[in-house]
């Protein structure tokens, strides 16, 4: 599986258009989704699965009112039931001879938490069939946000997430390792513990830590003593020190600060800035206005020169408990 950072082909979203997804604010939803689609199109292709031509229209319609371009935005007509495109949706592998395939790993609802998602869980073989490329089912539940790759044999989980009862049993990390080597081309498996208290995913990894380099990893950290994820990301950070890359190199580690939990209708929600889309030409952060976005945003820029660097508000996104990384995938370009 090629780093995010790499050339990508384009980058994957399912247009939410169900308002009882989000109670409270779906225009709210749409504007951040427009917002979004018009910052990727400014440089990236854009590949959006929608539910019919009506829907189609609207989401070409918003986009434009936007100031994006709605010509880099290919539609694809597939059922699902959510947008959680990160989770659901393909996983591209490649090889030296460019070829691609797709992993379609089994998703249920992150635990059986949230459904029904049984469209949901026929995205990737749906979507492997319009491009004509071939499908695999490794037989065990793994969401896309809950791995991190350096591209280069590296793969980066929590145990949290992938060893909960309600993904895989009772296997145990020695149970499931060999199938993420298997499945993914790894060498190595960097195991995280815990993910965010409010995190309604169980703790997954592109809340926590994200490779931005083949040795470098962004990761959270709570300075605060009071805050809930103060003792958990600082292990993360001690378990991230520590780590080699597959050459025997260390790991750099930059921190990156972590906002407190928040209720929004009454329910927890972790907003975390690691949960950024990294993009060709753009580098698509969100912001949360709670006191750490434009540190979080000089962070990024000071790793990535080379791209352009923005915070988008995605607190309407977070109404679902997930951010801007959980409803986007990435293509690679072969």
């Amino acid at each position: 599986m090629p780093a995010e950072w790499e050339p990508q082909a384009a980058v994957w979203l399912a247009w939410s258009d169900l308002p009882e997804l989000w109670p409270g604010n779906f225009a709210g939803v749409e504007e951040t989704y427009a917002r979004l689609l018009a910052e990727l199109t400014a440089t990236e292709n854009v590949r959006l699965l929608v539910r019919g031509p009506l829907v189609e229209k609207r989401a070409a319609d918003l986009v434009r009112q936007h100031g994006g371009n709605p010509s880099r935005i290919e539609f694809f007509d597939i059922p699902y039931d959510d947008c959680w495109m990160r989770d659901n949706g393909p996983i591209f592998l490649t090889n030296n001879a460019g070829e691609r395939i797709i992993i379609d790993w089994g998703f249920n609802g992150w635990g059986g938490k949230y459904g029904p998602c049984d469209q949901d869980d026929l995205v990737p073989r749906r979507v492997a069939d319009k491009l004509g490329l071939e499908w695999y089912e490794p037989k065990i539940i793994l969401e896309g946000g809950s791995i991190e790759t350096n591209g280069q044999g590296l793969l980066m989980t929590s145990a949290q997430c992938l060893l909960h009862p309600n993904r895989n049993g009772t296997q145990s990390r020695s149970d499931i390792e060999p199938t993420l080597r298997d499945y993914f081309g790894a060498q190595q498996v960097i195991w995280l513990n815990q993910g965010l208290c409010a995190d309604h995913t169980d703790g997954h990894i592109d809340n926590i830590a994200r490779f931005v380099a083949v040795d470098h990893v962004v990761a959270v950290l709570a300075d605060d003593i009071h805050h809930p994820d103060h003792e958990s990301t600082h292990e993360n950070l001690e378990i991230l020190k520590s780590a080699r890359t597959t050459s025997g190199q260390p790991i750099r580690v930059t921190t990156i600060p972590l906002p407190k939990p928040i209720e929004i209708d009454g329910e927890g929600m972790s907003p975390s800035h690691a949960n950024f889309i990294l993009g060709n030409g753009v580098v698509i952060m969100p912001t949360y206005d709670l006191g750490t976005d434009d540190e979080s945003l000089a962070i990024l820029t000071k790793i990535f020169p080379d791209r352009r660097v923005i915070g988008l508000p995605s607190l309407e996104i977070l109404r679902g408990g997930g951010s801007l990384h959980c409803i986007s995938q990435q293509e690679p370009l072969v």
